[in-house]
């Protein structure tokens, strides 16, 4: 029953079938149980999702994992699926508040610094510092814009026809090729009333609004790289100052080793929480209900306790209906 070992080996799908039965995972189907691990794999299936399904036991004076009583194979394919789905709706919702983001952000550019990337490119236009830290992020950033502007190989439409056209690039024109990841970097370097300008048209502080950017960057890249995104912890974490209304509707409790929230700074309710900020009203309705759904779904499928267990991995501590009506700003 131990899950450590150190002879590690390559097992066929019949021999990973005997193996998970040998630890205790019940397999009601071994037909349905060869799908699964044909189609997903043991490591992403199994050692991906079998977390909330296991309990500790002590032998010989160690400690170790085995899968609490009646567990399936089932079970751990429930949240796989629900996984999956999370992935496609917290994407969807991603992709519109980045096309927002992107919108608001080339306007106060443009507005200010032209038109031209020989304009608005410049190093005068963003922060520097003495110790040349933040000079060579927009050094390595400005590099990645051209580096997509001049891409020879797989130019976009667009720059081939502003190329052809013009001759340069607006940054409305360039900032929807950009990822988010370098749009988050982009805002980080910006002029702090440029930072502002931006945030306030959503209503919100510039700080908070830096690590909403890069919260969201980080659960993007998890869902298009296909990766675990229900337990996800970022490692930066969201700016509590001018939300902890939010926290205390919740009852969520401060660690008093970090000083942040126990929950809703780093996790999948500390975007919901930005969900809630950077969405419209209807939208975020929209998506608490498509939420609920998943989450019903999955309670009707797994042990109670285990679905609980998924729910405080989550960050989530209360009904989210809470959020839909509370006033933020």
């Amino acid at each position: 029953e131990k899950f450590m070992s150190n002879n590690l080996k390559y097992l066929n799908i019949e021999e990973q079938i005997e193996h998970l039965l040998d630890k205790g995972l019940l397999i009601p189907s071994k037909k349905l149980a060869k799908k699964y691990l044909q189609d997903i794999g043991y490591y992403k299936l199994i050692n991906g999702y079998r977390t909330p399904f296991l309990t500790s036991i002590m032998e010989n004076g160690q400690t170790y994992e085995k899968y609490c009583k009646n567990t399936t194979i089932d079970d751990l394919y429930h949240l796989y699926q629900f996984d999956q789905a999370l992935k496609s709706l917290i994407l969807k919702n991603i992709s519109s508040i980045e096309v927002m983001v992107k919108s608001r952000m080339s306007d106060v550019i443009s507005s200010k610094y032209g038109i031209k990337e020989s304009e608005y490119l410049l190093a005068t236009n963003f922060k520097q510092d003495n110790n040349n830290s933040k000079s060579k992020k927009f050094i390595d950033i400005q590099c990645e814009i051209l580096k997509t502007i001049n891409n020879q190989k797989n130019k976009h439409n667009a720059i081939k026809w502003y190329t052809k056209n013009y001759g340069y690039y607006p940054f409305w024109v360039v900032s929807n090729i950009l990822t988010l990841g370098t749009i988050s970097q982009l805002y980080s370097i910006m002029k702090q009333p440029d930072q502002y300008n931006i945030s306030n048209t959503f209503g919100i502080k510039s700080k908070l609004f830096e690590s909403m950017l890069m919260i969201m960057q980080l659960f993007r890249n998890a869902c298009a790289h296909n990766e675990i995104v229900y337990n996800l912890r970022t490692f930066c974490s969201l700016s509590q100052k001018d939300i902890k209304h939010i926290y205390n509707q919740f009852s969520i409790k401060i660690n008093t080793k970090s000083g942040k929230y126990q929950k809703g700074t780093n996790d999948l309710f500390a975007l919901i929480i930005i969900f809630k900020l950077l969405l419209s009203k209807g939208h975020f309705t929209e998506f608490i209900s498509q939420l609920k759904s998943l989450l019903n779904n999955l309670k009707k499928k797994i042990d109670n306790n285990k679905y609980l267990y998924i729910l405080d991995t989550m960050g989530i501590v209360g009904d989210l209906d809470i959020l839909k009506n509370m006033h933020i700003k």
